[in-house]
């Protein structure tokens, strides 16, 4: 078994770039998934310190309040966009 600088173990007879990609590949789902999980987390966290008791975290779960349509949801993504 040969391991890298990056801590990437080579299994006998792979190339290392082989190695680096199926490595770091495994290594990126879990931070993207983590990393998204923050931003939503934040994102709860900022709305209920501007809102506090009022807001339904709960309901925020489960996506968009209902009864918006697709072009009205479009619409708002574009007012926070650059805010992003």
């Amino acid at each position: 078994m040969v391991c890298d600088d990056l801590q990437v173990v080579w299994s006998k007879g792979t190339s290392s770039l082989v190695a680096c990609a199926v490595e770091i590949t495994a290594r990126l789902h879990p931070l993207e998934r983590n990393a998204l999980r923050a931003r939503v987390n934040q994102s709860f966290m900022i709305a209920r310190s501007h809102y506090g008791d009022i807001i339904d975290l709960e309901a925020m779960n489960h996506g968009y309040a209902p009864g918006y349509e697709v072009h009205e949801l479009e619409e708002m993504e574009t007012v926070v966009a650059p805010l992003l």
